[in-house]
């Protein structure tokens, strides 16, 4: 199998940047499918690979190849034994004009982070909470419920000291807005027990109503998605 293998990475990777769009998509696609399944042989491909993805999370004419690029990333960040280079890599990639692919970049952050974020740095961490403190509270929704499944994941990797800190500051604030409430939504999804097995638990029901009945937050932030979460802790 290895041979193989071997023979249609490296051509992948070359003609990836010389295709139509579509045609790069279904090449990342294959890439990453081939990471997921034998990654032992496409090891020495993978500062092509990382190049590759990351190059293609900055393409502005499509969001479905951004998309796959992200996931592959968070694929590839697996078998490689640093995070904190491609973390600084996603968080320069995300400071730009272009709302799609700083989307995108975030979204990489968030697959790199779910997978190896245990190895994050202190640095790496501050640079990403960073990153997310420069959205204003009233940017879009799709940017801010990107943020807030960053701002989850990251919680989930953090030493318990730090993830008290950045939930009393950034999920259960005094007063709920739009960021707040996708937090905590987030934080209940991707670190359900740093709420439930905590300080925070007594208080947690009546927050999640006072985040629900909150009149900061747009109708379009308490999505279809947010609203099952909170039913699912039968708290309404």
């Amino acid at each position: 199998m290895k041979p193989f293998v071997t023979q249609i990475t490296g051509p992948l990777i070359r003609v990836v940047s010389e295709r139509s769009v579509d045609v790069k998509a279904a090449i990342l696609l294959t890439l990453n499918n081939l990471l997921e399944k034998i990654p032992t042989f496409l090891k020495p491909f993978l500062p092509q690979l990382q190049r590759t993805f990351a190059k293609s999370l900055a393409d502005t004419s499509s969001e479905v190849l951004r998309t796959r690029a992200a996931k592959a990333l968070g694929t590839l960040i697996t078998l490689t034994p640093r995070i904190d280079p491609l973390v600084a890599e996603l968080v320069t990639g995300s400071k730009t004009s272009d709302s799609g692919v700083r989307n995108a970049m975030l979204k990489a952050l968030y697959e790199v982070i779910n997978k190896a974020g245990a190895n994050m740095s202190e640095v790496s961490r501050s640079a990403v909470l960073a990153l997310i403190d420069t959205d204003p509270e009233d940017n879009d929704v799709s940017m801010a419920i990107t943020n807030a499944r960053l701002l989850g994941v990251l919680i989930k990797n953090v030493p318990t000291e730090n993830a008290v800190g950045l939930i009393k500051n950034r999920v259960l604030p005094s007063h709920f807005g739009q960021s707040s409430v996708l937090a905590l939504n987030a934080v209940l999804v991707e670190s359900p027990t740093s709420l439930t097995e905590t300080v925070f638990a007594e208080d947690l029901p009546q927050t999640i109503r006072q985040g629900m009945s909150s009149k900061n937050v747009s109708e379009s932030s308490m999505s279809h998605e947010t609203e099952l979460i909170f039913s699912a802790f039968h708290i309404r």
